[in-house]
């Protein structure tokens, strides 16, 4: 059998229903196997970045590893950044690269290079993977692809690379001859120690006056999601979830109080700041979560922190008094076995004053919904979110079109929501549509929503859109500048505007005029008058639409994490002092824990 037939065949048995790729020298044979498979589909990116990030869109959306092949040389080097976004966003995804001839290759010389286009990419990759090697031993293929795929779906998931060589690749091979690769007990969790934990947690939950439950994504890694539904009605304590966690509940559970943060509203994070215990169940609790400041993060809190990965848990940036190294699913089934006849203290005024902090807090402010000429981002946000289904997949870029989607969507029952949330690439949301939209067997509507920045990242992935037909419905907050970064050189730079706006360097095209080269649908939307009806009427418009959202390029981001300059540093303020800043009375209403001295 030849060995790339035995690698795209292997791929199909671990359940893997589309490849993205692009062919080049190094991988013909891999890619002649590929459109040979006649159970495996192979899917044509325009760059190998968005390969890489199709394949992690997939993985996303099925819950099952990702896939997708590169030549050697720049088609591996190009690939790296999807592969970094696999990494911090925990998805397993097998990357597979060609390579030169191993009698071409530099091996242990100090050479540069020695076969065409060489680069020695598995060391460059080796950061940012959990497993990467070249393939110099046909028989041992199966042995690194059992342990890729292994490793990729273990513990805490991530991608892998397998490189090999052009030689490689077409030699022949017996596989019932080829060594198998036995992974060795690697139980992360001690049981034992797990149960007393459990007990642990459930007499603070018994005592705790204001708790708060923070769901993270690593319930969804989990494939907990049910487990976690049971756990939010056997508790009966508010809740908020992380950014990459958002669409674990719906947004009207009344339970729900929001997505904390820098990056979050003032309600979710007076939630937290106020808390007396704090359960976060599949988070790191990274600054975006905490701020740069976490001893100022619930800090009045008993905190316990569920991860699988142990080096979270000990990085000591929010203290935890409980600290729990297991997998979300396994937590949460032992905690629903405890926590049978649970019976904690009275919280109703508490919930009720989360509840109370949803509703009083909204981003849409009032004097937004006044604006005549363009469109408001919130009150856009606000508006899609109404308007897309709890069917649909919801797919969001970076800058404004994450900030103030994370502020404002509002999540419906058994709605998908996505975006990259650790790397945060700007443009990731045309591969991921692609790869979500393949990994859902085309029965799902996707809508996404990017900025003008990012819409050019991508931007020749609309051809692959165009080529497969791909239904899909992109929005564009298009305010000709990169506002975000706008707003933090006027806040720290004295507005010195470089890079971010027309004047300084920046500038967008007619996306409508591109979008009709690609013989796509177009729309725009320039005021917020009758904006549902026009949000619905695109929705409503066959094939792929590109709408224009015409936003003003000074339009406040706010509520936001802000810092003062004090003794000539910058101090963040925490959590429940975003600007601009309440007034005090107001403020100081708000807060049942002592606020900061400040």
């Amino acid at each position: 059998m030849k060995l790339s037939d035995y690698v795209i065949d292997y791929l199909y048995r671990l359940g893997i229903t589309h490849i993205f790729a692009i062919s080049g020298h190094g991988n013909l044979h891999l890619i002649d196997s590929l459109g040979r498979h006649p159970n495996i589909a192979h899917v044509s990116t325009q760059h190998e970045q968005a390969a890489a990030t199709a394949a992690e869109g997939y993985a996303k959306a099925t819950g099952n590893i990702g896939a997708a092949i590169f030549t050697t040389g720049p088609g591996g080097t190009n690939a790296v950044s999807g592969v970094a976004a696999a990494w911090l966003d925990s998805v397993p995804c097998i990357y597979i690269s060609g390579q030169v001839n191993v009698s071409e290759s530099i091996r242990d010389t100090r050479v540069r290079q020695f076969g065409v286009q060489e680069i020695n990419i598995v060391d460059i990759v080796t950061p940012i993977t959990k497993y990467a090697v070249t393939v110099t031993d046909p028989n041992t293929i199966a042995f690194h692809l059992q342990k890729a795929a292994h490793l990729a779906t273990s513990g805490r998931p991530g991608p892998v690379w397998l490189a090999i060589p052009l030689d490689i690749s077409h030699a022949e091979i017996a596989p019932e001859q080829l060594k198998a690769f036995i992974p060795d007990n690697d139980r992360t969790t001690d049981v034992v120690l797990l149960a007393r934990q459990i007990k642990e947690t459930v007499a603070l939950l018994r005592k705790a006056e204001r708790p708060i439950l923070l769901a993270g994504a690593g319930i969804k890694r989990a494939r907990a999601e049910k487990v976690f539904s049971h756990i939010v009605e056997t508790l009966g304590i508010p809740m908020l979830c992380t950014y990459s966690g958002a669409d674990l509940i719906h947004h009207n559970h009344p339970l729900y109080v929001g997505r904390p943060g820098v990056n979050g509203t003032r309600g979710p994070n007076f939630a937290v700041q106020n808390a007396d215990l704090l359960l976060a169940v599949g988070t790191r609790l990274n600054t975006t979560q905490t701020s740069s400041r976490p001893e100022t993060y619930a800090r009045a809190a008993k905190k316990i922190v569920v991860d699988i990965d142990e080096d979270e848990l000990k990085k000591c940036w929010v203290a935890a008094d409980i600290a729990i190294r297991a997998d979300a699913k396994l937590f949460l089934n032992a905690l629903s076995d405890e926590l049978k006849n649970f019976r904690g203290k009275d919280i109703r005024l508490w919930t009720k004053r989360c509840a109370e902090w949803k509703k009083n807090y909204s981003p849409v402010l009032p004097e937004y919904l006044k604006l005549k000429h363009k469109v408001n981002s919130f009150v856009f946000i606000d508006a899609l979110s109404d308007a897309v289904k709890g069917s649909d997949l919801f797919i969001h870029d970076m800058g404004s079109s994450f900030s103030c989607t994370m502020q404002t969507w509002k999540v419906k029952r058994g709605q998908y929501v996505s975006s990259n949330y650790g790397l945060a690439n700007m443009g990731y949301f045309l591969p991921a549509c692609i790869g979500a939209w393949f990994g859902r067997k085309k029965k799902q509507r996707v809508v996404a929503l990017c900025g003008d920045g990012g819409m050019q990242m991508t931007i020749g992935e609309l051809q692959t859109i165009a080529h497969y037909k791909i239904p899909l419905k992109i929005f564009i907050l298009n305010n000709h500048c990169y506002l975000t970064i706008k707003h933090s050189q006027l806040t720290y730079f004295n507005g010195r505007f470089v890079d971010s706006t027309p004047e300084s360097g920046y500038s967008a095209p007619d996306f409508l005029n591109i979008a009709n080269a690609y013989g796509l649908h177009t729309a725009s939307i320039t005021n917020q008058k009758n904006l549902k009806e026009k949000i619905k009427k695109v929705l409503a418009m066959p094939g792929t639409v590109i709408c224009d959202v015409l936003m003003p390029d000074d339009q406040p981001l706010i509520p936001k994490l802000t810092a003062k300059v004090v003794r000539g540093k910058f101090i963040t303020h925490p959590l429940e002092d975003m600007y601009p800043l309440l007034p005090r009375k107001e403020f100081l209403k708000n807060m049942d824990v002592k606020p900061l001295d400040e």
